[in-house]
């Protein structure tokens, strides 16, 4: 099981295997030398919008696609998308 922390309050968790699903994605290539994991901590942090990188987690899960929420700026989804690697559909 792997730990995400965003900005503020937001901790997500997932499984390894999950994130596999998607190769040759950020998140299918995580490993713990990577600068944005905590070994205190055992997470990784991204300094993103915790909608965005929920529904990038959704997408990974579910193959839901990445939605836009009226309560997410529109060019946030193109950064967070883009940053790992998924197109926004």
């Amino acid at each position: 099981m792997d730990w995400f922390r965003t900005p503020g309050i937001h901790k997500y968790e997932t499984y390894k295997a999950t994130l596999k699903k998607i190769p040759a994605t950020r998140l299918s290539r995580l490993t713990e030398a990577l600068a944005n994991y905590d070994p205190v901590l055992n997470e990784y942090f991204f300094d993103r919008h915790p909608g965005v990188f929920a529904q990038i987690l959704n997408y990974y899960s579910y193959r839901r696609s990445v939605r836009h929420y009226l309560s997410i700026h529109p060019p946030d989804y193109s950064v967070g998308t883009g940053l790992f690697g998924l197109s926004r559909t």
